[in-house]
């Protein structure tokens, strides 16, 4: 009988143990389900660094499970609305531009300042300018991701022809060099127009797009109107390509790489697209990087932000920081070629030697990239900007095409944005 109760008891014991321990795997089970989603923009390609984010991450967080959904730019923001209507919202988003700052506005993403105040070493390895960029109230609500300053890429080739030795320094002198180079099929500037690209033209001539606190228009100046006229007698000599004013990614791309206009006001991210073209440009000898005049320049960045309604905001704000960390920024750098907004990365590879030797064309555009970086112009942090892009630009087209006259352009634009501010 001795025997029979030691049985019974030491089979219960064994059944309470197996109890305690499912109870605590259902605990820790409970913790395995955890879950963070990561949402980005078109980097698809990427895949061996977004999986490097995940490795580091579940290496000090084996519990999480990471989700990644790759969005096109056409389609990210359709489909994050979407989300945000289903509840199904992910975690840690990458944002292209000034869109973040609507979902800021309705409280879609999170301020991250306290995250950054907690950790100032890590905030200010970040380049202030950028950061600055990401700002809303004196608080960041995204850290960077990566950016592609905008600046001259000079086609070596025709500055030769026309005798130019120097990129150009002014507005006066980048008329001048347009009109050098404009011969027969060749024609000397091209400008990206889509988002803001095409305001540092204006902005070098003392041109703002808003006043100082974003409740008015500040464009309708006579610098502006000069300017403006400028631009429409320049594309109709031919000096400036029509192209400037009706393509938006790949037509002004195409047209560049195609050899036949003198600067092009872009990023040093079409590079690649020029070499995968067959151009005649993408080599040293006939290729260049310079700040466009005055230095200014649009800043196309991408930036992480985290969503409001995360279930687990300190680990996504982990997760932010190993994206945006040094060692996967400087990865994104040298596969992608894009500064990663990360001072000391961004300045010790883009000069050191090793990278020069390798490409010395993208070296040179990224250096010139970092030279105008505290020269950001365009970039308006309202939510209204997309509106406000649209009615300046609608009028800007109808002007240089001389459809209307620059001061009717002006006028209308202004009243139209006046109108969207005051709503």
């Amino acid at each position: 009988m001795r025997k029979r109760r030691l049985v019974i008891i030491l089979i219960l014991a064994i059944v309470f143990l197996g109890a305690i321990h499912s109870l605590w795997a259902g605990g820790q089970g409970a913790a395995e389900e955890k879950k963070l989603t990561f949402l980005s923009w078109n980097i698809a390609y990427y895949e061996k660094g977004v999986n490097g984010w995940f490795s580091d991450m579940q290496a000090t967080h084996p519990e999480v499970q990471l989700e990644w959904i790759d969005k096109k730019g056409t389609e990210w923001a359709t489909y994050f609305q979407t989300q945000l209507a289903g509840g199904e919202i992910p975690d840690v988003l990458e944002i292209q531009g000034t869109l973040w700052v609507e979902y800021a506005d309705m409280g879609a993403i999170m301020n991250l300042q306290p995250y950054l105040d907690k950790d100032s070493a890590y905030a200010n390895g970040f380049n202030p300018d950028l950061l600055d960029q990401m700002k809303l109230g004196g608080d960041n609500y995204m850290i960077p991701f990566h950016m592609t300053p905008s600046h001259l890429l000079i086609n070596k080739i025709m500055f030769e022809d026309a005798g130019l030795k120097e990129p150009p320094k002014t507005f006066e002198e980048l008329a001048e060099y347009s009109r050098k180079m404009s011969k027969g099929e060749f024609e000397g500037f091209l400008t990206l127009n889509f988002d803001w690209f095409y305001w540092p033209i204006f902005k070098t001539n003392g041109v703002d797009i808003l006043t100082p606190d974003n409740k008015k228009a500040a464009f309708n100046t006579p610098a502006a109107a000069k300017t403006l006229a400028t631009l429409r007698d320049l594309t109709a000599e031919g000096a400036i390509s029509k192209i400037s004013w009706t393509g938006r990614w790949n037509e002004p791309n195409n047209a560049f790489a195609a050899g036949n206009i003198g600067m092009y006001n872009a990023v040093g991210l079409i590079i690649p697209t020029i070499r995968a073209a067959g151009s005649p440009l993408g080599t040293p000898e006939t290729l260049d990087s310079a700040p466009f005049p005055g230095e200014w320049s649009y800043c196309n960045y991408h930036g992480v932000a985290i969503t409001s309604s995360s279930k687990y905001p300190d680990m996504a704000w982990e997760l932010a920081k190993i994206i945006s960390s040094d060692k996967w920024g400087e990865d994104r750098l040298r596969v992608l070629s894009l500064l990663c907004g990360r001072k000391n990365v961004d300045e010790r590879v883009v000069n050191s030697a090793q990278f020069i030797k390798d490409d010395p064309v993208s070296a040179k555009a990224l250096q010139t990239a970092l030279q105008v970086t505290d020269h950001f112009t365009g970039v308006l942090k309202i939510p209204q900007n997309e509106r406000v892009k649209e009615a300046v630009y609608r009028q800007v087209q109808k002007a240089v095409f001389g459809e209307v006259d620059p001061s009717t352009a002006l006028a209308e634009a202004e009243r139209d944005v006046n109108k969207i501010l005051s709503e």
